[in-house]
């Protein structure tokens, strides 16, 4: 089943006020500043474009009949299926890439780097603690860069080796971010939030139906959607693009079943393929009353492809939610659609791959003790004002799911102006509320 596969390893559970938790984390104490400044990519790079004794490829052309959308390129892999392998010949110019299996039960089983590394294998990133590109309803995803080894981070240009397993056939494709230099120059989002029919809001107004057709003027969605973007700017330099509004069906006001995650993910079945990120809005998510705040249907999803079982996250809004910590749970949520895990799962029996970020050997249930619980992907708690190790700011960076700038002309073009620059210093002064959420565990809902 979809909920026991899914839930353990990629959900953000809310400890509301009402949901009778008793063992909520404590809160932290929103005093941390985001982490790392300027010089955090190439950190995470460790020389410029290529890791220690390997040359730079400046030569390194496109794929041979890929077409463009934004900064994307998308490349045909063809056919698939278990015991298959493909080809994708990665430009020097490339920040990364998201590979999509659709059709039949076929999963992403291993890719290799052309140097010959294995960055990703068992249907896991390499140093991985569970399978992440399993096929799932249908669909399968992974990304380069998930894990900070050599060749996935910073990406090796070259031809790379993408090997498949399961049952059935399927067609894989792939998307890879570029830049003029293969370096990352900002960018920016857009956003596309699908409304349910009958969804309630609150806070800061009171609680409400919202009618779809004006979702785009609704004070508390403008409130979360001004908030996330503020949060996605001051973590990892992404700054706000189109927002636009879809209505979804009234069922989706509730996710509580396997058929509803599958719905809500692949609720976008007309949308075009686009750089953007669809967030279904809910009134609950879980059995019961809903105990999540947000569910990412995989990790990661996939990129500009909507309408499959990996291609929309999923959003809660409970009465007695915040806008801050709901548009923190936002970018969790992309987080994990990005390829970024939780640093320490709640029990400590998991771990992200990462190398640079800190975590949690006892467990999380007291988050205090842990050296990862300021941290934006903790699964215990977080602050208004996150760290993410360099590491994690370069797998979002290096996701073709948003629009990057080709290099610093193009960043400075797109420059906000000063008056909108002075309201999104107003509002990051606004976001201080600390968020709990907790998981899933052992198969059983947690209160």
């Amino acid at each position: 089943m979809r909920l026991a596969s899914l839930f353990g390893t990629l959900l953000l559970f809310v400890l509301p006020t009402s949901a009778g938790c008793s063992s909520a984390p404590d809160a932290i104490p929103p005093s941390r500043a985001v982490a790392g400044d300027d010089d955090d990519e190439a950190e995470a790079r460790g020389d410029g474009r290529t890791p220690p004794g390997q040359p730079d490829d400046p030569q390194t052309p496109a794929p041979a009949g890929a077409t463009k959308i934004g900064s994307a390129l998308i490349v045909d892999l063809g056919a698939v299926s278990a015991g298959k392998s493909v080809t994708l010949d990665v430009p020097s110019n490339a920040l990364g890439f998201n590979v999509v299996v659709e059709g039949g039960s076929v999963g992403i089983a291993r890719i290799t780097s052309p140097s010959g590394a294995v960055v990703h294998d068992a249907h896991m990133p390499k140093n991985g603690s569970f399978p992440t590109s399993e096929s799932i309803d249908g669909a399968a995803s992974a990304s380069v860069p998930q894990s900070d080894v050599t060749g996935a981070l910073p990406i090796a240009p070259g031809k790379w080796t993408i090997a498949f397993a399961g049952s059935g056939a399927g067609k894989a494709t792939a998307r890879v971010q570029t830049t003029s230099d293969g370096k990352f120059h900002g960018g920016a989002l857009d956003l596309v939030i699908h409304v349910p029919v009958g969804l309630r809001m609150s806070s800061p107004s009171p609680s409400h139906v919202v009618d779809p057709a004006k979702a785009s003027t609704d004070r508390d969605i403008v409130a979360r959607v001004d908030r996330f973007f503020v949060a996605l700017d001051r973590a990892f330099g992404i700054g706000r693009g189109a927002v636009s509004f879809k209505a979804a069906p009234a069922a989706l006001v509730r996710i509580a079943t396997d058929a509803a995650i599958t719905q809500a993910a692949s609720v976008a079945k007309d949308a075009p393929d686009a750089q953007a990120l669809h967030i279904v809005l809910t009134n609950a998510i879980g059995e019961g009353e809903g105990d999540l705040l947000g569910l990412s249907p995989g990790i990661p999803g996939a990129a500009i492809r909507p309408g499959t079982s990996m291609s929309a996250l999923m959003v809660a809004h409970y009465d007695d939610t915040n806008v801050e910590s709901e548009a923190l749970t936002w970018l969790h949520e992309m987080g994990h659609f990005v390829g970024l895990q939780h640093t320490t799962e709640y029990d400590g029996s998991a771990f992200d791959p990462l190398s640079d970020t800190p975590k949690c050997t006892g467990g999380t249930r007291n988050p205090t003790r842990c050296p990862d619980n300021g941290n934006l992907m903790f699964t215990g708690s977080f602050p208004a004002a996150p760290i993410l190790s360099a590491a994690q700011k370069a797998v979002l960076r290096g996701s073709p799911i948003y629009r990057a700038y080709a290099d610093d002309a193009a960043k400075a073009a797109a420059a906000p102006t000063a008056a909108a620059s002075a309201e999104l210093a107003e509002l990051a002064e606004l976001a201080t509320a600390p968020l709990a959420h907790r998981h899933r565990c052992s198969g059983r809902w947690t209160r």
